[in-house]
């Protein structure tokens, strides 16, 4: 090879990964019959244009309309969710499609920027001998309550986390569990803006604000300007807020590394990591803090006990 060949290579990276990143958030925006992902294939065609993994599905099966293709491969990672899955776990990957455009521009880039192996997580749930996995993706899905299974068929080289609340956190679990529920029966839709109101919710936003109506603060809120590698988009900001709803002055919950976000939480342990493995940068300002009160919906159920009778840590806003 040429000398500076590759630093050339390195800069026309620099120049088109904010393009795609365009391309793929407009890619998330339009519905699509065709399987958009591995986890969509084992969709019926007729169910890929909507969530197939929504309360009306769920009546839709229980009448025997709707019914979904099982693999050797759903079968494993069946088996490896009962093995290795707890009530209250939270779940990252990195995410795959089979638009090319949507799996570099909307996942792996905006892993990228943060400098995280991940680009999508969600909270368990177990509920008899099924493990499931409360998230919310883009229109016309929104919030799922999908089985493992199934939600693990869109895990790319196998770069797949599992973090789970430390001891003394564990209370909180069936509150966080009970919010999921909640966003789910409600069908909230998907926040393609990250905004921090709680009219729409975006993935990272659901985990985060979940244990907060419990009183558990995982981490807070970074402006996307502060991201650790956000030097290589921010020529691309005008193109970017025009055509998408993200600005990149708006705190966001992010998946994060070590170093911050929902993944650096001193109150979760990594009970499972595999995959391919990033740099980890620090975020470039601190985050902005955004405390549990301000998680008004849904309302906390009467039987909510929150957190009680723990100790939080004194530095956990980073200061």
């Amino acid at each position: 090879m040429r000398p500076g060949r590759s630093q050339r290579r390195t800069r026309r990276w620099g120049l088109l990964a904010p393009a795609l990143l365009v391309a793929g958030l407009l890619a998330l925006i339009p519905g699509c019959r065709l399987p958009a992902s591995p986890t969509m294939s084992v969709v019926p065609p007729s169910w890929r244009n909507t969530n197939a993994w929504s309360p009306a599905a769920y009546a839709a099966q229980a009448r025997g309309e709707l019914t979904f293709r099982s693999t050797p491969e759903t079968a494993a990672w069946a088996a490896f969710g009962q093995e290795h899955l707890q009530e209250g776990d939270i779940v990252f990957r990195l995410g795959q499609s089979n638009n090319p455009i949507l799996t570099i521009g909307a996942w792996w880039v905006v892993a990228g920027i943060s400098a995280s192996r991940f680009g999508h997580n969600g909270l368990v749930h177990r509920e008899g001998d099924t493990v499931y996995i409360y998230d919310t993706v883009p229109e016309p899905q929104r919030v799922r309550k999908i089985p493992f299974e199934y939600w693990a068929l869109d895990i790319a080289h196998n770069t797949f986390a599992i973090r789970r609340p430390k001891e003394p956190y564990r209370s909180c679990i069936p509150q966080a569990v009970a919010f999921c529920h909640a966003a789910w029966l409600a069908q909230v839709p998907f926040d393609a803006g990250m905004r921090l109101d709680n009219e729409r919710l975006y993935c990272s936003e659901m985990v985060e604000k979940a244990y907060r109506s419990a009183g558990l603060e995982l981490s807070d809120p970074i402006p996307m300007r502060c991201l650790p590698n956000y030097k290589y988009l921010r020529f691309f900001r005008p193109l970017v807020e025009f055509f998408s709803e993200l600005r990149v002055d708006e705190p966001l919950f992010v998946f994060g590394n070590e170093y911050f976000g929902t993944f650096a939480s001193p109150y979760l342990e990594t009970v499972y990591l595999s995959g391919r493995d990033r740099e980890a940068k620090p975020a470039c300002c601190p985050p902005v803090h955004y405390p549990a009160s301000a998680v008004t919906w849904p309302p906390a159920p009467a039987s909510a006990a929150g957190c009680p009778g723990i100790v939080f840590l004194e530095d956990e806003h980073g200061s």
